[in-house]
């Protein structure tokens, strides 16, 4: 019997535009270029570009392969635009990984979420659109991994359940 539901954030709770990235790269690209000319480097365009290039490179090898963390997006970020679609409200716990230390595979963060709710992972589902981050991730917490197939994209074989649609998962999951 399934007491706990935890969610994705990103593509599963809130869909992101491909715009959208693409403003939000490029703000954080003329961030990074407004910091080093107050501290005294004039770069060009493109030399700031691989700046960022190069950062996240380094996020990649040092943080993000090792499902650690150090906090692109923070949470605090993140629970304002929750509030802003009024769905913050709907949540007693929520665990982001700038804020744990630990990110989507490794099961620690799930660990986490469960033991602030006071849940056990035998009674828990975990709903998000990445096969491995979500699903495999959720499974290798003890929870059931729920595999959120939206906009047409293939079903994880290996998820618990799948669904097309966040409106049908409590009759899914209960049913």
């Amino acid at each position: 019997m399934i007491k706990a539901v935890t969610f994705d954030f990103w593509q599963t709770l809130v869909e992101d535009s491909p715009v959208n990235l693409a403003r939000q790269q490029a703000r954080r690209i003329e961030a990074i270029g407004r910091s080093l000319h107050r501290a005294g480097h004039r770069l060009s365009a493109a030399e700031v570009e691989a700046v960022y290039a190069e950062s996240e490179r380094v996020l990649h090898e040092r943080f993000w392969s090792l499902d650690r963390d150090p906090g692109r997006t923070p949470g605090i970020v993140l629970r304002q635009i929750l509030e802003r679609h009024d769905l913050l409200r709907h949540f007693s716990v929520i665990s982001y990984s700038d804020e744990i230390g630990y990110r989507k595979p490794d099961p620690e963060i799930f660990r986490r979420t469960l033991a602030a709710l006071g849940a056990q992972a035998r009674h828990a589902a975990h709903v998000g659109d990445n096969p491995d981050a979500d699903v495999t991730g959720a499974q290798g917490a003890g929870m059931r991994g729920v595999h959120l197939a939206a906009g047409g994209r293939p079903a994880a074989p290996h998820a618990d359940l799948v669904v097309t649609d966040l409106r049908h998962l409590a009759e899914r999951l209960l049913g």
